[in-house]
C-alpha cells in the first residue's frame, strides 16, 4: 500500500520533455533567417512576461521593433505542428500513472505558466489527472497553496516531485514539513535544472522507478 495519499507532479522535465530540446523549437526561425540571438533573447522575454510563455506571446516580441519585426509565414501553425512533433512524456511516466490510478493513489498536474498553453500541453500528452492546477502564469511561481488545498483534500503526507529546487524550497519555507509534504526532487539527464542546488534537502530521483520504490508502490 502506498505510504503517501496523493502524488503531486510538476509537468516539464519531470513528466515531460521536448524530444530535441527547446533548441528544436529556436530552429523553426533560424531556419528561416532570423538571427538565433534574437530568437533566444525573444524567448526569455516570453517565458518571464506577466502572461507566461506562449506561441502568441513570443510571436507577438518577435514581430515587435524591438526584436526586429520578424514575420514569419504561417508561424503559428509551424509552432503547433513543432509542439504536436516534439512534446512526449518520459519513457516511464505513463507506467508510473498508471500504476498510481491501479492503487488508488491520486495523481496531480501543477504547474506554472500561461494557462492555455500549459493546457494544451497537458492536452496534447494525453493526461487524465486527477485534478489539473495551473498556477499563476509567471515563471518560477510559487506552487504551496494548491498544495495547502491537496493536505486538506486527502490528508498527509502528499508527495510532491519537481524538477526545479526552488519549487521545493518554497515549501519548507512556506512552513510545510516533510510529515505533510514528501519533496522530491526530479534529476532527468535533459533537465535544466540539474547543476541547481536546493536550500533545503529533498530526496532525489532520477526516474519514475525511484520514486515508486520512496513512496511504497510496488510493482
Amino acid at each position: 500500500m502506498a505510504r503517501v495519499r496523493c502524488v503531486v507532479f510538476d509537468l516539464d522535465y519531470t513528466l515531460s520533455h521536448f524530444k530535441n530540446g527547446i533548441e528544436s523549437f529556436f530552429r523553426i526561425f533560424t531556419e528561416r533567417d532570423v538571427p538565433e540571438s534574437v530568437v533566444r533573447d525573444t524567448y526569455e522575454k516570453a517565458v518571464t512576461s506577466n502572461n507566461g510563455f506562449s506561441f502568441k506571446v513570443f510571436l507577438r516580441l518577435l514581430g515587435g521593433p524591438g526584436a526586429g519585426s520578424y514575420q514569419i509565414e504561417n508561424n503559428l501553425a509551424l509552432c503547433e505542428g513543432w509542439l504536436r512533433e516534439e512534446l512526449a512524456l518520459y519513457p516511464d511516466s505513463l507506467d508510473a500513472l498508471n500504476l498510481l490510478s491501479q492503487r488508488r493513489v491520486p495523481t496531480v498536474v501543477l504547474t506554472a505558466g500561461n494557462q492555455l498553453f500549459q493546457q494544451r500541453k497537458i492536452c496534447v500528452l494525453a493526461l487524465h489527472p486527477e485534478h489539473t492546477f495551473v498556477v499563476s502564469p509567471r515563471h518560477g511561481s510559487s506552487k504551496v497553496i494548491p498544495l495547502e488545498l491537496f493536505l486538506r483534500l486527502y490528508n498527509k503526507p502528499i508527495a510532491f516531485v519537481d524538477d526545479m529546487p526552488q519549487m521545493l524550497d518554497q515549501v519548507r519555507d512556506y512552513g510545510m514539513v516533510s510529515q505533510e509534504v514528501e519533496t522530491y526532487l526530479m534529476r532527468r539527464a535533459d533537465g535544466p535544472y540539474v547543476a541547481k542546488e536546493s536550500t533545503y534537502p529533498h530526496t532525489i530521483v532520477t526516474g519514475m522507478n525511484e520514486l515508486l520504490e520512496k513512496i511504497g508502490v510496488n510493482r
